[in-house]
């Protein structure tokens, strides 16, 4: 009986790809080799990407093309998290070596200078969302016993 099911399992399996519907997913060019540890799409054409080696990248034609952000300015930092706000606009959490430090940053130039909003001794601020353009949180590994969660009600600055 089991036999049975494997075999249909198989069956199904095998023809999936003309019995389910497609997905329209396209593979994109970076430009980069290193690792892509978070995206945040803006809209149908604005996206920015972040990663290991302080890389920051951003497309304003729907992932046609990826530019620098990062100007090389967060060295071989880990970035966490990156999130977008228009196609200028972005704040990312970074830890840079020897990684006992984590930062916010944010710009308003498409990246091309960087302004350090927020520091913490100790942990990582893992994930950052902003509402809107003034408010927005973040939370981060625990410090002394208690998880970071800190908030913004005027834009990280």
């Amino acid at each position: 009986m089991n036999f049975r099911y494997l075999k249909l399992f198989y069956i199904l399996t095998l023809f999936s790809s003309s019995i389910l519907p497609q997905n329209n997913w396209s593979l994109q060019s970076s430009g980069i080799t290193a690792l892509i540890n978070s995206i945040s799409i803006v809209d149908n054409n604005v996206a920015w990407a972040a990663g290991d080696s302080g890389k920051v990248i951003r497309t304003i034609d729907a992932g046609l093309t990826w530019t620098s952000a990062d100007s090389g300015y967060f060295g071989n930092a880990i970035i966490w998290n990156i999130d977008a706000l228009d196609s200028i606009t972005a704040l990312l959490t970074i830890t840079p070596p020897p990684f006992s430090s984590t930062f916010i940053y944010k710009t308003s130039n498409g990246g091309d200078t960087w302004e350090q909003v927020f520091s913490q001794n100790g942990g990582f601020i893992n994930n950052i969302h902003m509402v809107n353009q003034l408010y927005g949180l973040a939370y981060g590994d625990p410090v002394g016993g208690k998880w970071t969660v800190i908030r913004t009600t005027d834009g990280g600055v």
